[in-house]
């Protein structure tokens, strides 16, 4: 599958007025927190700080409150072939226009079509991220 749901555990940090700081402390969400609660999960590491929307939040919470962080997660495989392949595929793309256009193949303007076929792909990239991001939200619940 080329996506999955991913449960972590977090402790708010900080509550702003549109942001909410949280301490995620655990990569997935061990299955001793899943069952006892979430005072289990303190120890497991690494430890990361990330800003979320109030939107994100299905309760109100308070600074110290332990959360519990559901998000989907795209496989890596997959993420690093749109983050590499879809830039690289523009890039020749872009070269091979530039070339059945007239300008010659060692010509500065092709090479300057291709670095400009490679932003484009990845500006592409970033899009279908923000567009995925957008169908599958992150859910956040005070536990």
């Amino acid at each position: 599958m080329w996506k999955k749901k991913v449960l972590r555990a977090g402790k708010v940090l900080e509550v702003g007025a549109k942001k909410i700081k949280v301490e995620l402390f655990s990569k997935e969400l061990p299955a001793v927190c899943q069952t006892k609660g979430c005072t289990a999960c303190l120890s497991y590491s690494p430890q990361t700080v990330r800003n979320y929307r109030k939107n994100d939040f299905e309760n109100d919470v308070l600074v110290g409150d332990v959360v519990k962080v559901g998000a989907w997660q795209i496989n890596d495989g997959t993420a690093a072939a749109a983050l590499f392949m879809i830039p690289i595929l523009f890039s020749a793309v872009f070269y091979h226009i530039s070339t059945v256009a007239g300008v010659s193949q060692e010509s500065i303007l092709s090479i300057f079509f291709a670095v400009l076929g490679g932003i484009f792909g990845f500006g592409i990239t970033v899009s279908l991220d923000k567009i995925f991001r957008k169908i599958n939200p992150t859910k956040i619940f005070k536990e």
